[in-house]
């Protein structure tokens, strides 16, 4: 596929829950970057620029393994960067876009609060131009159901602190989609399959 179509870049989405991509052992609070490791091995043998979505679910069974408060969060990215500057290098980082998403539940489509959102878009954003000066940094990931108010207020407030972003996103879904997902008649969470006997 990429022979004909040509993609620059590949998507790596939620590249920060502990419960899909990241998993840290309990006692040391190291991380295993071995699943993020295999994603990028896949992304450089297609000749694929990595698009890291910054994020993590708010699904119960990945907050059981997650972050605790923003500092927790934000030694992880720590970890996290450090081992990317190690294994592929600033050269090949400087090319990577990282776009700070909202993390939210994929069943209620919620998400915790702008104030929330906002300190860690800060804070991830800070840290990322420390360690990596010349990367591509941006987001929020708008989800296509908020209101683009809430969006543009978020906005305001990461400017207003002297941080402008290398570009901003949105994700987008059928609204047919969303409106099931309100309703409770479907999830963005695959059903577990139970083995049969």
């Amino acid at each position: 596929m990429q022979e004909e179509i040509r993609f620059h870049y590949g998507r790596i989405l939620l590249v920060l829950d502990p419960y899909l991509m990241i998993p840290r052992n309990p006692s040391t609070g190291k991380c295993n970057f071995y699943y993020f490791s295999q994603a990028i091995q896949m992304m450089y043998k297609h000749n694929l620029t990595p698009y890291l979505d910054l994020s993590y679910s708010m699904h119960h069974r990945a907050l059981e393994k997650g972050y605790s408060d923003i500092d927790d969060y934000m030694e992880v990215l720590e970890q996290f960067l450090h081992f990317c500057i190690d294994v592929y290098g600033y050269r090949n980082m400087r090319d990577w876009i990282f776009d700070i998403g909202l993390s939210y539940d994929p069943i209620t489509l919620k998400f915790k609060s702008e104030a929330a959102f906002t300190d860690r878009f800060i804070r991830t954003f800070r840290k990322i131009r420390q360690l990596v000066p010349t990367a591509t940094v941006g987001g929020p990931a708008w989800l296509s159901y908020l209101p683009p108010q809430q969006c543009a207020h978020i906005l305001d407030t990461i400017m207003s602190q002297d941080i402008l972003p290398d570009f901003i996103s949105a994700s987008l879904f059928p609204y047919e989609l969303v409106q099931q997902i309100k309703t409770g008649t479907t999830s963005m969470i695959p059903a577990t399959r139970q083995p049969s006997l």
